[in-house]
């Protein structure tokens, strides 16, 4: 696997997750400006 794919498979969930979470507690525009 090369590291492209492993970043994508690897954290893409993560992002979603914490962006999902941010926008439930209304701080999801700090999470999208990092």
């Amino acid at each position: 696997m090369s590291l492209p794919e492993f970043l994508v498979t690897e954290m893409a969930p993560i992002g979603l997750l914490l962006r999902h979470i941010a926008l439930n507690h209304g701080w999801g525009k700090a999470v999208f400006l990092m």
